[in-house]
């Protein structure tokens, strides 16, 4: 993700949905974690966890929902 407005945007979408705060040090690990992947990639990701996530995800879990929202058979980091 490149656009990192849009990502706190979303971010804070979740903390208010998960009633969750994470820190400024959690919220650069997932910054980190989606490096690889574009906007578009991100946002077809993140309306996946608003359908499916019942707890705040992880960044595994974005990862994991990121790829099967784009149909990705192998993820881009490999």
């Amino acid at each position: 993700m490149k656009n990192k407005s849009l990502f706190k945007k979303h971010m804070k979408t979740f903390n208010e949905l998960y009633d969750k705060n994470i820190s400024k040090g959690l919220l650069d690990v997932y910054w980190d974690a989606l490096d690889v992947y574009s906007d578009e990639e991100c946002e077809k990701g993140f309306k996946e966890i608003i359908k499916s996530c019942v707890f705040f995800p992880k960044p595994a879990e974005i990862i994991n929902l990121i790829e099967k929202a784009n149909k990705c058979k192998t993820p881009v980091w490999y």
